[in-house]
């Protein structure tokens, strides 16, 4: 799928190239990351393959970020920050008389959404964050950031010529093509025409300033964020940051460890983006009743910072062995590993419901606190996967537990008339992205 022509739009002082793709009633934007201009987004056949699928169920909007492609330059006094670029896409959203967007980021592109969001959430129906992060740089209080050196030597990595032969920083950023001579071609090319030297240096020092950290408990539209496991500039702990702080935010580890989605396996996560957008994916969809369990690790990125990488890895093998043999032992099945957490189904709620107390026993001898939703409901059914209203309502009363608690929703009790449980009522609420208002019960299982 080739992009259309090239429009632009004014805000303030600087003109934004943006361009639209297909018809679909759903609107999407993707806001890359780096320096490759959209107009060659299609000259790679990957990411054509991917704005194809993208392009399968919304319209597309694409953007070039001030100093990239056809966008008006930037300067070193004014680079453009964060809030100022996601100024830029709220124009550009404006301009294409949206009645709201999903908004997929990628990389140096999830600050700006970020921004986006949290000012215009009239204009975000769905935010998508990809390898991410709130902050570039290290800090006492953010100390999986990049060191202040480091980052330097990354830019200038990132500046220096490049050739048709992998080198170190390919190795790093995209493992799986570091040696493929289409890719690093077409990024070369994509990297001369996106900006100038002097330009991609300003655009790449400015992420040393970046922090958003303060924006994340303001960002209030359904938000999934997405990490590969094995990604080395940005791990893993900057998205579950993100999720932790940005309300009720979903958080999926992907395998792999290519920075750029378009690069690796893309099936897994786009399946995630189209059922997080418009309820459903390409695969075969069927539907039946499950009850799922979500579970949370309280305070992960806290007690991860507390102990160290080494120590929380071992802490999550550790977690994620419990879980499976509890699993086992009440009849549950994975669907999901969320890094500090898991998407389970059961055949039925008290099976759910025993699960979760076994489940946060066994976590508690970790000195790890879990907090547990429940919810019985239809799902669609692609394979192993589920999806569907039902799983976001299940995420969201979890979203309600504090540590120690089983919450459940107002369908679990009725179907558990005669199970050795009791419920306590914990209101009515509104659960974002849900329809309606929603009775929560807090779940106490007898002692056997």
């Amino acid at each position: 799928m080739e992009p259309g022509y090239t429009r632009y739009v004014q805000n303030g002082a600087h003109h934004l190239a943006y361009a639209l793709l297909g018809d679909a009633p759903v609107d999407l934007l993707y806001f890359g990351g780096g320096i490759v201009p959209y107009s060659l987004y299609a000259d790679y056949p990957p990411m054509a393959s991917m704005l194809d699928r993208m392009g399968s169920f919304a319209r597309l909007i694409l953007a070039d970020r001030r100093g990239v492609g056809a966008s008006d330059p930037v300067t070193a006094e004014a680079p453009g920050t964060s809030a100022e670029i996601g100024d830029d896409l709220a124009a550009v959203l404006d301009a294409v008389a949206t009645d709201g967007a999903a908004v997929f980021a990628e990389g140096m592109g999830v600050p700006p959404a970020i921004e986006l969001a949290a000012a215009r959430p009239d204009l975000v129906t769905h935010l998508v964050l990809f390898n991410g992060f709130a902050k570039l740089t290290r800090s006492d209080d953010y100390p999986f950031g990049l060191d202040p050196s480091h980052r330097l030597e990354l830019v200038e990595q990132i500046l220096a010529s490049k050739s048709e032969e992998a080198d170190p920083l390919t190795a790093l950023l995209t493992p799986s093509v570091a040696n493929d001579p289409v890719y690093l071609r077409w990024y070369n090319r994509g990297g001369q025409l996106g900006a100038s030297r002097s330009s991609s240096e300003i655009l790449f020092n400015a992420q040393g300033a970046v922090d958003v950290r303060a924006l994340l408990g303001h960002v209030s539209v359904p938000t999934l964020v997405l990490h590969r496991r094995n990604a080395r500039v940005f791990p893993p702990e900057h998205s579950r940051y993100l999720a932790e702080h940005i309300p009720g935010a979903r958080y999926a580890e992907l395998p792999g460890a290519d920075q750029p989605p378009y690069v690796g396996d893309m099936a897994l996560w786009l399946d995630e983006l189209e059922q997080f957008v418009v309820g459903r994916s390409a695969g075969a969809v069927s539907r039946s009743l499950a009850t799922m369990l979500f579970s949370d690790i309280v305070g992960s990125t806290e007690q991860a910072a507390l102990v160290g990488d080494r120590r929380w890895r071992e802490l999550l093998d550790r977690h994620d062995a419990l879980t499976a043999s509890v699993l086992a032992r009440h009849g549950g099945r994975r669907i999901t590993q969320t890094g500090d957490g898991a998407l389970s189904v059961f055949p039925t709620p008290t099976q759910a419901i025993e699960a979760a107390r076994s489940l946060i026993v066994a976590m508690a001898s970790l000195d790890l606190r879990l907090r547990v939703g429940v919810h019985t409901g239809e799902v669609e059914r692609r394979g192993d996967n589920i999806g569907g209203l039902a799983v976001n309502l299940a995420a969201r009363v979890m979203d309600l537990a504090l540590p120690g608690e089983i919450l459940v929703s107002g369908a679990v009790p009725a179907l558990t008339i005669g199970s050795p449980i009791d419920y306590e009522p914990r209101g009515t609420h509104e659960l974002r992205g849900v329809p309606g208002r929603w009775p929560v019960w807090r779940a106490v299982p007898r002692s056997s």
